[in-house]
């Protein structure tokens, strides 16, 4: 089972819980790399039992702080 879930979607037109489910990752990283063009995300941490949440982060400073979760494990 992978650790990682992202929901994400558009301010406007949330689909809403399960609706907004992205998929499953192994990595934060890997999920932060499917966030595409959505205006909100969550990475949810299926071990810990708690949402990820770097927001308002984008770009590479987004990407280290996935590496560096990542490293964590």
């Amino acid at each position: 089972m992978k650790r990682y879930m992202l929901f994400a979607g558009d301010h406007y037109y949330p689909s809403g819980g399960m609706n907004d489910f992205k998929g499953t990752f192994d990595t934060v990283l890997e999920a932060v790399m499917r966030i595409g063009d959505n205006d909100w995300w969550h990475v949810y941490d299926i071990q810990k039992d708690q949402k990820l949440d770097p927001d308002p982060m984008s770009g590479p400073d987004l990407i280290e702080w996935a590496k560096q979760l990542d490293g964590e494990q």
